[in-house]
């Protein structure tokens, strides 16, 4: 994902994704066979089907999420200072 793509999306939208990303790191780190503390997924039954199923040829894919989901926590880090400077005008 380039940050290009990234910066059109709505804040929803980067939420969903970054939700969805995490989900993918924690399944392609159990498929690598890292140990993952519980409390990064909630989704423990699916995480149990797909890592079992899930291929050691795509372990690259984590380094890629990685930056996708930091790319994605840029682009809302940035914005959320703008929406509290338009908040600011809009109430003065």
């Amino acid at each position: 994902m380039k940050i290009d793509d990234v910066r059109r999306l709505t804040p929803d939208q980067l939420t969903d994704q970054l939700l969805d990303l995490k989900k993918e790191q924690v399944l392609a780190r159990l498929g690598r066979g890292e140990d993952v503390d519980a409390s990064e997924y909630t989704f423990r039954t699916s995480t149990r089907i797909e890592a079992a199923t899930s291929q050691l040829e795509k372990s690259h894919r984590v380094q890629v999420v990685r930056r996708d989901i930091a790319r994605i926590k840029t682009v809302l880090g940035s914005r959320a200072p703008r929406a509290q400077e338009e908040k600011k005008k809009k109430n003065a």
